[in-house]
């Protein structure tokens, strides 16, 4: 069982949308919907800029709008009627909206707040995130440990809670990715997760949610490592090794608390076929920072860079929503266990590797 406080350490939250993108329903599923914006008080806009609307963490671009002298815009796009769509420029996102199949609007208020009007799932999801935000911070000034998993027992409560009362639509699914930085009750996660609506196959973040629960088939990620040579995890399984897919990164400190007792594993485990792939979340301009890292902490497996540009198609196959996070694979290239911590690395890597 993992310590309370340990566990929160590694919560290093990335409360970004979650990568959608369309999978099995047909064209004629999708309507045209009406998007109304006024971003007057957005600081980083001018008139004149050109935005695009897009599908949340993919390259479909549904319209190609720009500012008049207001900072404002109207436009038509074409998708599912509950899809995640982004309004992007090319200073980054600037807000993202939840449709619900009816014509929107989004204006920005004089506190710097978003407001949409037309679809209730942006304010169903903004609320719940502001509401995890106040609970984390609150644990942040927690001095014991009893008190501490109670407010934890309780964030997973409403965390649950928020997935059961949305299973009929989007938030459901963003949500639902949060819960493992809180618990580790893989049961259930997969509980949850068949409450929701399965119309969503549509959705990237569905499928590769699905595929992330026990059993699951491994998601490939072919990277160059760091002497350079391109390395595939799923080949890694298919010869024979068992592979912890391992998400982290330089800059976070409970990835950095998790090095040394991965290297242990690693030199307990590697003579019996395990082999972890590791995944740095760094940006491409701190790469001799990564490489310095992994050779002064021993580092001696795969290890690779997941940014491609100004995205990171690894993690977003495999809904990284915090780090450190890793996955196990069997070399069937079957998930069998995943989030391994601290001393619980070597108590589950014995279980499975004899």
């Amino acid at each position: 069982m993992r310590r309370i406080f340990a566990f929160l350490s590694c919560a290093v939250l990335l409360f970004a949308c979650a990568e959608t993108k369309t999978k099995s329903a047909g064209d004629s599923d999708k309507v045209d919907m009406k998007v109304t914006a006024d971003l007057t008080n957005e600081p980083r806009l001018s008139a004149g800029d050109e935005i695009k609307l897009v599908v949340s963490g993919d390259d479909e671009v549904l319209a190609t709008v720009t500012l008049d002298d207001n900072k404002c815009f109207e436009t038509t796009i074409n998708t599912y009627p509950q899809q995640y769509v982004s309004l992007q420029h090319p200073s980054g996102t600037v807000v993202e909206l939840l449709t619900d199949g009816k014509d929107l609007s989004v204006s920005q208020n004089d506190e710097g707040n978003w407001e949409v009007v037309g679809t209730p799932y942006n304010k169903i999801m903004n609320d719940c995130m502001a509401e995890l935000r106040n609970r984390y911070n609150a644990l942040m000034f927690v001095s014991d440990e009893e008190s501490a998993k109670a407010q934890i027992d309780e964030m997973v409560t409403f965390i649950e809670q928020t997935v059961i009362d949305n299973k009929d639509n989007i938030v459901s699914l963003q949500v639902l990715q949060l819960l493992p930085v809180f618990s580790d009750d893989s049961e259930r996660f997969v509980e949850l997760f068949n409450m929701i609506d399965p119309k969503f196959e549509y959705l990237k973040l569905y499928n590769s949610t699905k595929s992330t629960l026990n059993g699951g088939d491994i998601i490939d990620i072919r990277l160059k490592d760091i002497n350079g040579d391109e390395v595939s995890a799923k080949e890694l399984c298919q010869s024979g090794k068992w592979v912890l897919i391992d998400f982290w990164a330089t800059w976070c400190g409970p990835c950095r608390n998790e090095i040394p007792h991965l290297v242990a594993a690693y030199e307990k485990f590697a003579p019996k076929g395990l082999e972890i792939y590791g995944v740095s979340l760094d940006r491409p301009n701190d790469e001799q920072r990564w490489r310095d890292f992994v050779a002064a902490n021993k580092m001696t497996w795969v290890n690779v860079m997941g940014y491609e540009g100004d995205s990171c198609p690894s993690a977003d196959a495999y809904n990284v929503s915090s780090i450190p996070t890793n996955f196990l694979y069997s070399p069937e290239g079957k998930l069998v266990a995943k989030n391994l911590r601290g001393e619980e690395i070597e108590i589950i890597l014995a279980e499975h590797i004899k």
